[in-house]
């Protein structure tokens, strides 16, 4: 199942727990920039409140603050909002105009306490005064404040009016009349999403006839509104309805904007947001339009003579359109013309192309040719690319050589399986055009290279020898800081996962160039210098001896300098220590580690603390106690002293800012800190256990107001990187640990209530960490023999089935990953206490009632959200069922009817996670005579059967997978829909846009059945598996594969004795060997299947099969 990455994010705040003890954190500093509400007190009349108005908007900013203060004050008041009412018949526009955003800010605050007759009174008036108003952007905070209204109004007692006016609006002769019409519609659409449903016909309509307005102010909020409508709608007739009113409108709208040379404006925008929102649907209206919209894209991509960053947006619509709708773009061959544009686009010369991070023709093709790779079967476009790719690097011309290195290095993400079949003939083309007398042409080529190392290992390492001499050229003879340090980078990169022998020949030269780089006065081109000495003395472990003490007195000379402007050397240098310190051993390693723990420990008590540094000192003490083991003893006091002086440190900061609307959010905060503080004076704050939480102001004004705070991010990783410190120095000293366990429980206890994710993660992981130290055994056998651990293993319990309840995904992912290893540490028998529990609160996530489902702050896109927390979810229980094995019956009885669910979601990401889980599952389980005897399989099966029909691939390929599984599980449950599976699969083989990972599932889901139905294997099947053979992707499946050919040959198939046949399955048994790619344990089965292969008489024939330079396997 695919993973994602993850990521962690800093808008958070967390609430605290209830159930847990707290430890005292220190009260926050003052801050000086911080508002000063003593004396202020608020407007009491119109004539009053219309001044502090005008004052706020002063730009003497004395007088701006002090009314500012004011009217934070008088916002406390629900009476605020009639009061600024009135003031919107002011004659002085600012004072309107602030008065309008005030309102419109805190309407939907205050809406539900006011009077009725106040209520009234601003409903029977906003719409005359928003009428009588011309100024565009008081009419936007006009419309905003309507649509909110409406969005409480329309849910309790309704709102006639509203259809009137909106009429009225739409179909006047005003041209601010008709612009506030489409603002309304698109506030109400926006903060009233279902307030389109029955009327989506005449709302298609407006739109259509605003789009085509000749005004441009009105076509710009009538297209304002199009892309807000486009995110309401959710059903296939919507989009329908859609696409034939309006869309056409859109296309020449936009193509009126780029005759007129406004493809610059946000209208254009607004356009590509609403066909990529119609084009992404996945209906089968949306089918119907995705041909024109990517040619359409593909016009205007093409269009040098537009600015670069509507260009930019065109490919992206393209990309986000054939995205999801791979079928129809394989089908009509759609990525050709995509393809060729992106061809050519790569070939432009900007003048921006040698400046960092700026969009450029070049980049934007270059990224594109990236994605189309990773989304479309590499069948289909690879050969084309390559074949321009090769043309464009035997071009005299520079900028055509550029282009083609940048296709080479593209291709090596999403097509790096074809790439390996020819990546000495690309890497020799790089090394050559590396050494070229162009500089964008040489870093070109290093680019590619970086590309080729990052995405092509570990089969690149057969080339290491060329790579180093290409390397060792460029350092010796390139002018550009950026070719030495990209070279340093790939010698950095690659040495990361070579081996010894790897490295013995080129081990000193590289050491001696990189030194002589790292003399240089370039802060990044040093930095990437001491990683890769680092990196160097990982691949050359022993070799590295002769070099370690001129390695180590260079870190020396860094971690010692005491001018802040070398920090960032220092730290790179503490972070470069460990690893060489892993790499030579403690025996070498040891004299050297005082002065290294003293220089990381002095980073502690610089005036001016640099995160970064301290961050990587821990890091360096975490390597060094891995590396030195019980000898780190004499420093774990320091060590722990500067842990706790850290975690210590508060990590919220609030920063005064003169804008005025910044200053009321932020003066706002202070207030309601205040009014807190007054509040806990007179009702003591509730004690926790034996112990009091004292919060942060800037912790308790996060958890009280719910807004966020602004983090001091750098502080929240080096107390990231100070608490998984904490779990390297109990795994180093042990048992020796044993009498600083109860107190690091306790601080963990009091961690994981921090108002930082990143904090909550670090310390599940830590305490993970130091319960394993006190473990005699991993896994457990037998009685727990550690009395401390089984008295606080109940509390450990609480606080992983606690943050269970977090509200945010990615302490609930990193929660689900700790559980996942202590259940397989503990063993069923002392993990059963948290067993139900746990899945109780899975099952809370997996029905969206959990505490993360509510996270609206978490970066991720709403609809990766649940897919993200049902995969941690279920890779979990897929563990606790490999873990229990049979013994998950009951588990499994209580969790079947939510997974079962989600087979009836509409995401196909949910389900795609689900049928996946329900193999693991099963297989984990191993029960044949539970599922044969039960009819869990008899619900899933439809479910399955009805899988097959998608166009998904990540779902296709988990339903073959759980076919599979099942099949071999209780092949009585499928006995009599064998009819209907042979067609099916038949079907599968046939699709042209199934990707080689999906393909390799579909093979190892024939040999299933095959095994169980041995019927099923007729010609037409064989000749399809043999077809696919070997595997191209999912090495994994070699497993299943290897069994499959052993049952053949224990039965002695009569397809053996077809040379083709048996030379196919040899030849993938020996792929499975060859490919670095296979995991150790599978190999040793296939290697225990050519075994008896050799004992088959159809084994001298089936070798003929084998490619002559794998034949050596055989031997």
């Amino acid at each position: 199942k695919k993973k994602k990455k993850n990521k962690f994010k800093h808008t958070r705040q967390h609430e605290q727990s209830k159930e847990m003890n707290h430890s005292p954190l220190p009260n926050q500093p003052n801050n000086p920039n911080m508002f000063n509400f003593n004396g202020v007190t608020p407007p009491n009349n119109p004539d009053e409140l219309h001044e502090c108005l005008s004052h706020c908007l002063s730009h003497i900013n004395e007088i701006r603050r002090a009314n500012v203060a004011r009217i934070i004050l008088f916002l406390k008041n629900i009476d605020s909002i009639p009061a600024l009412f009135q003031q919107l018949s002011s004659q002085n526009p600012g004072v309107k105009h602030l008065a309008a955003i005030l309102i419109k800010n805190k309407i939907l605050k205050h809406w539900e306490q006011l009077q009725p007759q106040n209520k009234n009174i601003i409903k029977n008036n906003i719409f005359n005064i928003s009428l009588s108003e011309t100024n565009f952007a008081i009419i936007n905070a006009y419309a905003y404040t309507i649509g909110s209204i409406a969005c409480m109004e329309i849910a309790h007692s309704g709102w006639p009016e509203l259809d009137n006016f909106l009429n009225q609006c739409i179909n006047a002769q005003n041209v601010a009349h008709e612009k506030l019409g489409y603002e309304v519609w698109s506030s109400l659409l926006e903060t009233s999403p279902g307030y389109h449903a029955e009327r989506f016909r005449e709302i298609t309509q407006i739109v259509n006839k605003g789009i085509n307005h000749q005004n441009e102010d009105v076509r710009s909020s009538a297209l304002k509104m199009t892309s807000t409508l486009t995110i309401a709608m959710d059903t296939d007739e919507d989009f329908s309805m859609f696409i034939d009113i309006a869309c056409g409108s859109l296309f020449n709208i936009m193509n009126m904007l780029i005759q007129h040379q406004r493809d610059g404006h946000d209208d254009m925008k607004n356009c590509f947001d609403s066909l990529t929102h119609v084009t992404t649907s996945e209906t089968e209206a949306a089918f119907r339009i995705v041909p024109d919209v990517i040619n359409f894209g593909i016009e205007i991509a093409a269009n040098k003579n537009l600015l670069v960053s509507t260009r930019d947006k065109a490919v992206d619509m393209i990309v986000h359109t054939m995205k999801s709708n791979i079928d129809v773009v394989v089908k009509n061959r759609l990525y050709e013309p995509v393809i060729n544009m992106l061809l050519d686009m790569i070939t432009e010369y900007h003048e921006l192309d040698d400046e960092d991070d700026q969009m450029t023709p070049f980049l934007i093709a270059s990224v594109t040719v990236e994605h189309c790779s990773i989304l479309l079967p590499s069948k289909y476009i690879f050969d084309h690319i390559v074949k321009r790719a090769m043309d464009y690097v035997n071009n005299k011309n520079p900028v055509i050589q550029r282009a083609g290195l940048a296709l080479f290095g593209n291709l090596c993400d999403g097509c790096r399986e074809r790439m390996k079949t020819m990546m000495g003939d690309v890497l020799k083309i790089a090394e050559d055009l590396a050494k070229s007398d162009n500089y964008s042409v040489s870093l070109a080529a290093v680019t590619c290279m970086i590309n080729m190392v990052e995405y092509l290992i570990p089969d690149i390492r057969q080339y290491a020898a060329d790579i180093f001499e290409t390397m060792l050229t460029i350092m010796n003879q390139a002018q550009s800081i950026a070719l030495k340090r990209g070279s340093v980078y790939i010698v950095e990169l690659i040495c990361v996962y070579l081996e010894t022998f790897h490295v013995e020949k080129y081990i000193e030269p590289l050491f001696r160039n990189i030194m002589k780089l790292s003399q240089t006065e370039n802060t990044y081109l040093t930095k990437h210098c001491l990683a890769a000495i680092a990196s160097l003395a990982k691949a050359g472990q022993k070799l590295f001896l002769p070099f370690h003490r001129d390695a180590l007195n260079l870190m020396t000379h860094w971690m010692n300098q005491e001018d802040p402007k070398y920090c960032q050397l220092r730290s790179a240098a503490s972070d470069a220590v460990g690893i060489i310190g892993s790499a030579i051993g403690p025996q070498h390693f040891g004299v050297f580690v005082p002065d290294f723990m003293n220089a990381a420990l002095r980073s502690f008590s610089l005036p001016e603390g640099d995160h970064d540094l301290r961050e990587n000192s821990f890091n360096l003490f975490a390597n060094i106690a891995d590396t030195m083991g019980h000898h780190f003893k004499p420093f774990v006091g320091n060590v722990l002293n500067c842990i706790y002086n850290t975690l210590a440190e508060d990590d919220a900061i609030f920063t005064a800012n003169d804008r005025m609307l910044a200053q009321f959010n932020e003066m706002d905060q202070q207030l309601e800190e205040q009014e807190r503080q007054n509040r806990q004076q007179q009702q003591p704050h509730p004690q926790q256990g034996n112990r009091e939480h004292v919060f942060t102001e800037a912790e308790a004004t996060a958890i009280h107001m719910n807004y966020d705070v602004d983090f001091n991010n750098a502080l929240i990783d080096e107390k990231a990187a100070a608490t998984l410190a904490i779990g390297a120095l109990a795994k180093a000293l042990g048992p020796e640990f044993n009498k600083l366990f109860v107190e690091h429980i306790n601080l963990f206890q009091n961690q994981v209530t921090h108002i930082h994710c990143h904090i909550r993660q670090n310390t599940l992981v830590a305490l993970l960490a130091v319960l394993n130290s006190q473990l005699a055994e991993i896994p457990v056998k037998g009685p727990i023999q550690n009395p401390l651990v089984k008295e606080n293993l109940p509390r450990i319990f609480h606080i992983f089935i606690s943050m269970m309840d977090d509200e945010h995904v990615d302490v609930v992912e990193q929660c689900c990953q700790c559980l996942r290893t202590l259940c397989m540490n503990l063993g069923p028998e002392h993990f059963s206490p948290i067993m139900q529990p746990i899945l109780e609160k899975m099952v809370l996530v997996l029905t969206q009632k959990a505490n993360c489902n509510k996270d609206n702050f978490s970066n991720l896109e709403e609809s990766d959200h649940d897919s993200y927390v049902v995969d941690s979810v279920c890779d979990t229980i897929d563990e606790f069922a490999r873990v229990y094995g049979q013994h998950f019956v009951p588990h499994f009885e209580f969790i079947f009817p939510v997974l079962f669910g989600f087979l009836n979601h509409q995401s196909v990401g949910d389900r795609q996670m689900i049928v996946g889980s329900f193999g693991e599952i099963v297989k984990g389980m191993n029960h044949s005579d539970f599922f044969s005897n039960t009819n869990y399989f008899d619900q899933l099966i439809p479910h399955l059967f009805s899988s097959l029909n998608s166009s998904n691939n990540s779902l296709l390929r988990n339903t073959f997978f759980c076919i599979g599984i099942m099949i071999i599980a209780a092949p009585n449950k499928f006995s009599n829909c064998m009819n209907d599976l042979e067609p099916l699969m038949i079907k599968q083989f046939e699709k042209q846009s199934l990707l080689e990972a999906t393909r390799d599932n579909l093979v190892t889901c024939i040999c299933n059945i095959s095994v169980s139905f041995p019927q099923f294997l007729k010609p037409r099947i064989m000749n399809l598996l043999l077809q696919n053979l070997p595997l191209k992707e999912d090495y994994g499946e070699y497993e299943t594969l290897s069994k499959f050919i052993s049952h053949l040959l224990f039965n002695n198939h009569e397809s053996l004795s077809s040379p083709q046949v048996s030379g196919k399955f040899l030849y993938s048994l020996v792929d499975a060997l060859h490919n670095d790619a296979t995991k150790e344990h599978i190999k040793q089965k296939v290697y225990e299947t050519i075994q008896r292969f050799k004992n088959h008489p159809s084994f001298e024939s089936a070798r003929q099969g084998v490619p002559p330079h794998l034949t050596h396997f055989l031997n």
